[in-house]
């Protein structure tokens, strides 16, 4: 999180909102001050993400992070991998659920007495 950090200070030298909360951290945190005179730079690398949903059971996403340099802003995407259980899954959500029984036959109270 550090070497994040620290891209984005790089990145946007002008930021002051970047800046304070440097200066901040290194002034009350030794434990940050120690890691940040270390000069490890890094972006975030793909993290898989689960969620056990309640129709289709354990899905796994790699979530992929996109830096916009121009804006300063970031676009988080969960991508199911190619082939994979929760692509399947996916594909078994996206099907259009057939409706009951009940509902393809038109009843009417007309006639009926």
């Amino acid at each position: 999180m550090i070497a994040d950090l620290r891209a984005s200070y790089a990145r946007y030298p002008a930021d002051r909102g970047i800046g304070e909360l440097v200066t901040e951290l290194l002034g009350t945190s030794p434990q940050f001050a120690e890691m940040w005179q270390e000069h490890e730079v890094a972006t975030r690398h793909p993290i898989v993400k689960r969620v056990d949903h309640p129709l289709t059971g354990p899905l796994e996403f790699e979530c992929r992070v996109l830096h916009i340099p121009e804006t300063g802003q970031r676009l988080i995407m969960y991508c199911a991998a190619p082939g994979s259980p929760t692509q399947a899954a996916f594909r078994r959500l996206a099907r259009p659920i057939p409706a009951p029984a009940y509902w393809a036959h038109e009843t009417t109270l007309e006639g009926s007495g």
